[in-house]
Parts: C-alpha cells; sequence; structure tokens
C-alpha cells in the first residue's frame, strides 16, 4: 500500500459511537437475561429483567469505579454540550428532538460500563466491563492518533492538545481495565461467580453516625459557627461519607473543567501565534493613522489579560466544586437533625419533588459547566474593556484625567461610608442604653435620648437621600456581579427568598436533600436495621452457649448453617459472607423452606398463612408436609 493510499484512510468517531451500539446493547441484554424479576414470570422463567447500571439514591459502594466510567466517558457527556452538526438536513423544529436522540444514543453506548460494575453477575459482569473498555479505549486512541496526525504541521501545541484533552479518559479507562482483570483474578480463585442481591439496609459510616450522634459529636460539627480559616480548608467529620452520585458529578465536572482549560490555553497560544497577522489588516492601519487604535503592546497586554482572565475563571470554577462539597455536607447533616432553616419552604407534592430531583444530576453538571464558560466570558469582556479603555486614553493622553475625575467620584462612596461609622459611633455611645449586665456582649435595642435620636434621624434621613444613588448602582452591580459568579452554583441561589423556588436548578438542589434525608437518614436505617436483627433473633431462639458462643435453635437446612467457627455471638453481631445466588434460586429456597419445616414444627404456627386462618393448620403446610414424607426427607 502506498503512502497516499494509507493517507485516505480515516477514524470516523462519529460512526464508531453508532456501531458500538449493537455490542452495547448485546451487553445489556446478557446481563438482562442473567436476571429474574421478583415478580411474575416472563419469557424464560422471569427473564428478561431490567439490570441497574448504578445506584443513586442510597449507594456507596464502587465510588471510585464508577467515577472512573463516568469520566472514561466525559467526551461523550462533553459532546452534548457542543452537538450542532448532524448528518441530514434537519429542520429547526426538529433539532431538539434530534438532540434527545443523541442524548439516547449516548446513554446506550454508556450503560454496560456502569452495568458491569453494579451486577451481581461478578464473572460475567468483569469480562464484558474488560472487552467493552478495550474497545472503548481503541476508538479513543484510534481518534487521538488521527487527531496528532492532521495537526502535524501546525505547531507543538496543537499536536499536544489532544493529548492532554484525552489524558484523563485514558486513565480512566486503563483504571476499569485493571479493575476488571483484577476482579476477574478474585472470582476464579474464591469460585463465587454471582452474589446475592445485597439486603443491607445499614451502612457502617451510618452506624458510626448514630454512635457519635447520641455522644453528642454532631452537637458541636454541625452547629458552630465556622472563621474564614476553617472555611477556606477541608476537615473530614467522622461517620459522613459522600454518595455515589455526588462523587460521580464532582468527578466528571472536574474532568470536563479540565479539557475546558486545555482549550482556553490552546486558543491563547493561537492567539499569541496570530498577533502580527492581526495588525496588518487594513481597517486597523486606516484607524492607527488616526488616532492610536492598535499596537503590538497593546495586542499582547490582550492577550496577557486573556490568560489572567482564564486563570481567575478556572481557579473561581474549582473552588465552587470545593465550597458545593463542604455545604452539601453541610446542608444533608443539619436536614438529618431536623433543621430545615436553610432551605425554602416548599408546598410542592411529592411528585414534584421527585421529578425535580431526577434532574439534579443533569442540572448540576449543566450548571457547573455553563457556569465556568459565562463567567470567563463575563470576565474576559469585562477586563478586555478595562484594558482597551485604559490603552486608548494612554496612547492619547487623557488618562490622567481620567484618573482625576474617577479619584472624584470616589467621594461619594467616601462620605457613606464616613456617614455610616458616624452613625454606628452615634448609636453606640449616645442613642443605645447601656448594657443590663457588665458581661453582656451588646446593649439593649432601646433607645436612651429620645430628643437627640429624633433630631439625628431627621439629619440622616437627608444626607442618606444625596449618597443613596451611589447605594442603588452598587446594589445592582453587586446583584449582577453576584448573578454571574454564582450562575453555576445549586446550593446557592441568585433569587430572593420568596422567589427561591422558582430557580429550577437550586430547586432540584433542595428535592434532592429531601429525597437524600428521606431514603438514607442514618438513624432511620439503623433503628430500621436493629428490629431486622431483632426479628432474625426471635426467629432463632438461642439455645444453651457452645464453647461460649449461642448456637441456633432452630435446625435448617444444611447448606446454610453456619460452621462451628461461624456461630452467631449476639453482643458481637452476625458474620458475614459471600453467597453465591446458586445458592439462592427459586427452587431451591421452597426446598429449604420444607425442609426446615419439617425439622421445626413448631415454626409452622409463626407462619402467617397459619395465623391469617385463625390458628389452622393450611392446606399449603399439609401438602409440602406429605411431599416431604414421600421424598423421605424424615430420615435426613
Amino acid at each position: 500500500m502506498s503512502e497516499d493510499e494509507g493517507s485516505d484512510i480515516s477514524f470516523n468517531y462519529d460512526d464508531f459511537i453508532h456501531y458500538t451500539i449493537i455490542p452495547a446493547v448485546a451487553i445489556i441484554l446478557l446481563l438482562a437475561f442473567l436476571e429474574k424479576r421478583k415478580n411474575g414470570t416472563g419469557i424464560y422463567g422471569g427473564r428478561p429483567a431490567l439490570i441497574v447500571p448504578l445506584n443513586l439514591l442510597d449507594g456507596y459502594e464502587n465510588r471510585f469505579a464508577f467515577a472512573a466510567a463516568f469520566g472514561a466517558v466525559t467526551n461523550e457527556i462533553f459532546s452534548l454540550f457542543l452537538e450542532t452538526t448532524y448528518y441530514f438536513e434537519v429542520p429547526l423544529w426538529a433539532l431538539a428532538l434530534i438532540l434527545q436522540l443523541k442524548t439516547v444514543e449516548v446513554a446506550v453506548v454508556c450503560f454496560p460500563l456502569f452495568a458491569c460494575i453494579a451486577t451481581r453477575h461478578r464473572l460475567v459482569g468483569s469480562v464484558c466491563g474488560l472487552l467493552y473498555s478495550i474497545l472503548w479505549c481503541g476508538g479513543v486512541l484510534a481518534d487521538l492518533i488521527q487527531q496528532v496526525r492532521s495537526n502535524a504541521g501546525s505547531g507543538t501545541v496543537l499536536q499536544l492538545s489532544p493529548i492532554a484533552t484525552d489524558v484523563p479518559v485514558l486513565l480512566c479507562y486503563f483504571y476499569l481495565m485493571l479493575r476488571s482483570a483484577s476482579e476477574i483474578i478474585r472470582v476464579v480463585a474464591s469460585k463465587v461467580y454471582t452474589l446475592q442481591e445485597e439486603t443491607d439496609t445499614v451502612r457502617p459510616h451510618q452506624t458510626e453516625h448514630v454512635r457519635l450522634l447520641l455522644r453528642g459529636y454532631y452537637a458541636t460539627v454541625v452547629t458552630k459557627e465556622e472563621t474564614f480559616r476553617q472555611m477556606v480548608t477541608y476537615k473530614s467529620i467522622q461517620g459522613f461519607r459522600y454518595p455515589v452520585k455526588i462523587v460521580c458529578a464532582v468527578f466528571i465536572v472536574t474532568v470536563i473543567l479540565y479539557q475546558l482549560a486545555v482549550l482556553e490555553i490552546t486558543a491563547g497560544v493561537v492567539l499569541w501565534d496570530t498577533k502580527e497577522q492581526l495588525l496588518n489588516y487594513e481597517w486597523i492601519n486606516a484607524f492607527n493613522n488616526r488616532v492610536v487604535f492598535l499596537t503590538p503592546q497593546a495586542v499582547s497586554g490582550m492577550i496577557v489579560t486573556y490568560y489572567i482572565c482564564v486563570i481567575i475563571a478556572n481557579a473561581a470554577a474549582i473552588t465552587h466544586i470545593f465550597f458545593f462539597l463542604k455545604i452539601y455536607r453541610k446542608n444533608i447533616l443539619r436536614l438529618h437533625h431536623g433543621d430545615r432553616s436553610f432551605i425554602c419552604e416548599t408546598e410542592e407534592n411529592a411528585q414534584y419533588l421527585m421529578a425535580s430531583n431526577l434532574r439534579f444530576l443533569g442540572y448540576l453538571i449543566a450548571y457547573s459547566i455553563w457556569g465556568a464558560v459565562i463567567f470567563l466570558v463575563s470576565l474576559l469582556v469585562f477586563g478586555l474593556i478595562v484594558f482597551y479603555v485604559l490603552f486608548l486614553m494612554e496612547a492619547n493622553g487623557f488618562l490622567r484625567n481620567f484618573f482625576l475625575y474617577v479619584v472624584q467620584l470616589l467621594s461619594f462612596p467616601a462620605t457613606a461610608l464616613i456617614l455610616f461609622y458616624i452613625q454606628v459611633a452615634m448609636a453606640r455611645y449616645v442613642l443605645l442604653q447601656g448594657k443590663i449586665q457588665p458581661t453582656d456582649k451588646d446593649p439593649p435595642l432601646n433607645v436612651d435620648n429620645r430628643r437627640f435620636y429624633e433630631g439625628f434621624n431627621f439629619f440622616s434621613l437627608f444626607g442618606s437621600l444625596t449618597i443613596g444613588i451611589f447605594s442603588c448602582f452598587l446594589r445592582i452591580l453587586i446583584g449582577t456581579v453576584m448573578g454571574v459568579v454564582m450562575v453555576g452554583r445549586l446550593d446557592k441561589t441568585t433569587y430572593m427568598r420568596d422567589m427561591e423556588r422558582r430557580d429550577k436548578g437550586h430547586f432540584s438542589y433542595i428535592s434532592m436533600l429531601h429525597v437524600e434525608n428521606n431514603h438514607n437518614h442514618p438513624v432511620v436505617r439503623v433503628f430500621c436495621g436493629i428490629l431486622w436483627d431483632q426479628t432474625l433473633q426471635r426467629r432463632h431462639a438461642c439455645s444453651p452457649r457452645l464453647n461460649g458462643k449461642t448456637a441456633l435453635k432452630y435446625r435448617t437446612f444444611p447448606s446454610v448453617e453456619p460452621p462451628e467457627n461461624e456461630l452467631v455471638d449476639i453482643s458481637g453481631g452476625k458474620p458475614r459472607r459471600q453467597i453465591s445466588a446458586l445458592e439462592n434460586t427459586r427452587n431451591v429456597r421452597k426446598w429449604k423452606l420444607a425442609f426446615t419445616l419439617l425439622r421445626n414444627p413448631e415454626l409452622r404456627k409463626q407462619r402467617k398463612t397459619y395465623l391469617s386462618n385463625g390458628g389452622h393448620k393450611p392446606q399449603e403446610s399439609a401438602e409440602v408436609i406429605e411431599m416431604i414424607d414421600a421424598h423421605q426427607f424424615s430420615s435426613v
């Protein structure tokens, strides 16, 4: 093959995504047919069943694996923000529908990466996850190599830009491949290929949370006021773990912000390389012949201003992520302790809260990314305007007069500040009564000199009128700046108190907190866990101790009886072990139930069918006993 023929072969990443739907659907169907529905029968004995890609409601396991899976598909998520071209002509009214179809396609091709981590069929999930990760990693590498080759003559920065952009994506794929390979080795070594569904209602950190709550630990952690040093530092809180959804969302935002920073730096390098060509335009020379319009120093200063704005915007975005994590932790802990004063009162129905909660993750990523972009654009426009105005004034001899005018305008805020502190001093030493007790922090809010108060208030009215216009414009300016800066924060709202519910992003955050509090409240979880343990203990009342540990009173099927070294100790809790799902099929459970009832006749009276019939023996139990006798299980 000649060099020209080889150069015609290109890798189309969009076509790769389309064709990847085939193995993605195959893996999804495979995992679906391995699961059984709990209720009802299907085509093949309850199969296929719905599979869960990841637990966003109360999941705390495999957090970093799921975060790596999200990091691996960051390019596909990022493409949804920039999707503007399609293979065929689309009318304007259909663009939204086509974009939603593209979203479904991306969700389908990304689904197996998460489902292979979450499935309880460990061997099948690990093998499929390894093969699918290798497939996607190869596609990303092929697209990366093609981009580097296409930028071969464009300079070092343009060649390195695609590599720097895809570095976190490739690292995530390598992590997923290593995790899948190590999981295969562990599964083969343990010979436990399929696990039972998780039935534990209590997580270890929730148990620790309740212990610390009873000791009064959270009374000082949640309610104390933080100093500035404590606000800008992060200190872990015992008994708290971030759930899967928060870890994954923060990881996605961090990776996309990194990719945006790479693109912004690349754009700055391109501008620096083309600044000489910019000054050669005829219209720029025409303006420069009349007044100083643009010089090489001005262009260099604008590019430096651009880099400063990029650094500030990205630092602000990372700071927002840091404060979001702190505020989320504080808010959810306060909500666990019944403090709702920090959130707006809502009278929405449960269905609206749940629907808004479903939007939270998408809103968090979208608001964070677009908030960073909007802040960068606003800061860049403001910075370039200020720099260019100062440059024109300096080049044309107006800068000195401008600064004199600004100094004169500063007399308004200076006067307002002086007047305010005069009012504070007068209120402290003339208008207020003294402290009731010498140890009091502040005096009571009671007027001491009524005549002087009325006269001073009258003159303050006219003084505030003259400087009120400055305060009015300052309020608008601060509101605009804070609105631009905080647009990416869902934990804060830029609306007034009565309008907070109209902020859809903030309301999705509030709804998420309500759902999180209702489903993952540590006290409720631990309480339900204690009730379940006590129920099991009543069902397995303790007989005399064996070797210092309690044995089970009831005789069960031999395969589920713990060995002698794993006898249950009530004080220490029940041991946990991994149980294969092959031991937990429906037919096996029926035989074990029948065998247990035969060996323990007194348990029949505690069954729901016996109690619901008024204490009469249910016909089903008699049939089961006859069936067992017919198969001679009584001799076992």
